[in-house]
């Protein structure tokens, strides 16, 4: 299959992602790749184990990890 790990870092003077505009400088990002007709089953599987989608876009479901960390789901076409 086709992996791929995106990566995205908030530079000075805030986040990359308006979205998340409060990010601290550092990493900002880690996502997973998925296909878009997992989003859905991706979302119950998250609401069924207890983690709530923290944001959505049109490609990308964000959570967050016990410790903070933002984690994407994404179908973004690259």
């Amino acid at each position: 299959g086709d992996v791929r790990l995106m990566l995205e870092r908030s530079e000075v003077g805030g986040a990359t992602n308006r979205a998340f505009a409060d990010d601290p400088i550092g990493m900002h990002l880690l996502a997973f790749m998925i296909r878009p007709e997992e989003r859905e089953n991706w979302r119950r599987t998250l609401d069924e184990a207890g983690c709530p989608i923290a944001h959505e876009t049109e490609h990308t479901l964000y959570v967050q990890d016990p410790e903070g960390n933002r984690i994407g789901l994404s179908s973004y076409p690259l």
